[in-house]
């Protein structure tokens, strides 16, 4: 398992659910993003990386709302003990990325829709594709004048 996939595929897992949950808060509990980020590899070696895919999922909530993909009425911790964050959803910024539609994807629909199905909808590479594409946007979103 790189961290870099783990990360990627947990951005996938986070943003699909805000973007499936749309306009509402989404709450999340790290252990259940892990276990869905779990879905993209072998049992075994999930059962070897659960504690370093729990703290992934914490500290990539933090960078998603700190590169503000995400809003929150609650502070957002990756302190270890923190099992849950609450009152989530996309900001602007975040909703714009997901609504692109990258040339790139075999399905010619919103970045978000293709994340919507998580592990059974998206295949580990395209979900990986997706995210790369998003965070992509998000810099340009940033750079515009």
């Amino acid at each position: 398992m790189k961290n870099i996939d783990m990360f990627n595929l947990t951005v996938s897992e986070i943003l699909g659910q805000c973007y499936k949950n749309f306009p509402n808060e989404t709450d999340f509990d790290y252990r259940q993003v892990a276990h869905q980020v779990s879905q993209y590899y072998d049992k075994s070696e999930y059962r070897e990386n659960y504690v370093m895919l729990e703290g992934i999922c914490r500290d990539t909530m933090s960078w998603l709302y700190q590169a503000d993909y995400l809003w929150t009425r609650f502070p957002v911790h990756s302190e270890r003990a923190t099992m849950t964050a609450n009152g989530i959803r996309l900001s602007p910024k975040g909703l714009e990325a997901l609504s692109s539609m990258p040339n790139s994807l075999a399905q010619k629909k919103p970045v978000g829709d293709v994340l919507l199905g998580g592990v059974k909808g998206a295949g580990k590479m395209a979900a990986l594709e997706a995210v790369k594409f998003i965070l992509s946007e998000g810099v340009k979103i940033y750079s515009r004048p």
